[in-house]
């Protein structure tokens, strides 16, 4: 059964382990332009108040690679969106002036959270054709699988806003309000 730690109550917690799901990371980094103001500003006021207390936040590869995946492809988005030509493939663009220049402040952010976090080493699916089976059910995909089985072998508590993770049988720290109705499914 799930812990769920509102995201206002996040001062009780002090010189926890904490991983941040990527998700958390592009909202506060000022990535996802299509969150809620109200929402980014919770969740970098919760990050603030974590750090404050001694928690350790952690971070891994999967995560930067996450992030830096992700960040490229709203820049694409972006790039796309005010360029309209269909013929820049998303590894055109990869290549283009246009990219390096947007992934400076990607690699910014990256470095922020290498350097205000804590690495760990997640490690690898312990059993591939368990995490394989798990895939094809579409719960969770294949980071959240690692992430999820990390945090529980190792007790760390997550910052996340991913409904996904619910019924996983972690800590969840979030402002998600699906992952507080007993009778929603996600």
């Amino acid at each position: 059964m799930d812990r769920i730690v509102w995201i206002e109550q996040v001062d009780i917690l002090h010189n926890e382990k904490i991983l941040i799901d990527t998700n958390i990371w592009v909202m506060i980094e000022g990535f996802n332009e299509g969150a809620p103001r109200k929402k980014v500003e919770i969740y970098s006021s919760a990050y603030d108040t974590l750090l404050k207390n001694d928690n350790a936040i952690l971070y891994n590869d999967h995560i930067i690679n996450e992030f830096f995946n992700i960040c490229a492809r709203i820049a694409y988005a972006n790039f796309q969106h005010s360029n309209r030509d269909p013929s820049i493939t998303f590894k055109k663009f990869r290549k283009s002036d246009d990219f390096r220049a947007a992934m400076r402040l990607v690699q910014e952010s990256c470095l922020n959270i290498i350097e205000s976090s804590t690495p760990t080493d997640v490690g690898s699916s312990k059993d591939i054709r368990r995490t394989v089976q798990e895939l094809c059910e579409g719960t969770l995909d294949f980071v959240d699988l690692i992430l999820r089985d990390y945090c529980l072998s190792e007790k760390v508590m997550i910052l996340t806003d991913d409904s996904d993770f619910r019924g996983s049988g972690l800590t969840i720290i979030t402002a998600n309000r699906t992952m507080l109705r007993p009778d929603s499914t996600c």
